[in-house]
């Protein structure tokens, strides 16, 4: 087992964080490997023969194109169907583990492993992928009142309902608001690998969630522990997606808003913003986990 495990810890497979963007034809999606409100994105590829410093792309969400630095994109990897099982991040394919197993010997006759022992190793390696039709909105840290807002609402992928947190929760238009879901129905961890979400971007939605970051843990009460970079919304009204690099794999996440779309308008000093009234709440019309 020492060609499986490192000092305790599973051999690490290659990881997005290390992977560089060098392919000569692009990969369908990138994601951004930078600071500021960047951070995370996933975006289209648009022109890229691998020979330039940048790299010309569309942002998920947007409907400009950007050019980027080729050295700060990062393939996104492909798509798995929900609920697919996957070895645990970190540790090596299924076909690796698989063939180091059945080459070990034990006992006086050095006899090989059965498969059926081969498979139950492996299945404490393994994890499903989520699957948004068992994601649920389990609780929040408040809710605003209104027949248009409810916890369910936060995963239905329209724009005629929304999740929003309570009036007065977001002082000042910052705070730390959230909503927390199960991944799976027997709240067993899942994989999560994206999050998509959608807001009304400005002036329409001044309580847009603009900062966030994501939390974990093993149970709807916690304890939570944070789980990734920290996000920020573009100020658009399409569907925007963000890699969670490493991926997840927790019973229970939670959106942790931080500041919202008027606040971070008012912070960017502009002489009209400071005048305007910043909403003391924070939401989004629905998110989806990938």
């Amino acid at each position: 087992l020492d060609v499986m495990f490192h000092r305790g810890r599973p051999l690490p497979e290659a990881d997005d964080e290390d992977l560089e963007f060098t392919a000569q034809a692009a990969p369908p999606l990138v994601w951004l490997r930078t600071t500021g409100e960047l951070s995370g994105h996933i975006a289209e590829p648009l022109t890229d023969d691998g020979s330039g410093r940048d790299c010309k792309l569309r942002v998920c969400g947007e409907s400009t194109s950007r050019c980027v630095r080729r050295a700060k994109l990062r393939p996104v990897r492909p798509t798995l169907e929900p609920n697919e099982v996957v070895m645990t991040s970190g540790c090596s394919s299924e076909v690796i583990l698989t063939r180091l197993l059945e080459a070990l010997e034990w006992g006086d006759a050095a006899q090989a492993l059965q498969p059926e022992i081969v498979s139950h190793i492996l299945s404490f390696l393994a994890v499903r992928r989520v699957d948004h039709e068992d994601v649920k909105a389990v609780c929040a840290s408040s809710l605003d009142v209104g027949p248009l807002c409810s916890l369910p609402f936060a995963l239905e992928q329209t724009c005629s309902n929304w999740w929003i947190s309570g009036e007065g929760s977001m002082p000042r238009g910052v705070g730390a608001e959230w909503i927390a879901f199960a991944l799976s129905a027997d709240g067993q961890p899942r994989r999560v690998e994206r999050i998509d979400m959608r807001i009304p971007p400005l002036p329409s939605g001044p309580l847009s969630v603009r900062n966030f970051h994501l939390e974990t843990a093993a149970a709807a009460d916690g304890p939570w522990t944070r789980a990734s970079r920290e996000y920020a919304t573009l100020n658009v009204g399409e569907v925007q997606s963000w890699a969670v690099s490493p991926p997840i794999e927790s019973g229970f996440v939670r959106v942790m808003c931080l500041r919202n779309a008027a606040r971070a308008k008012s912070d960017l000093g502009e002489s009209r913003a400071r005048f305007l009234p910043i909403s003391t709440s924070v939401g989004f019309f629905h998110v989806r986990f990938r």
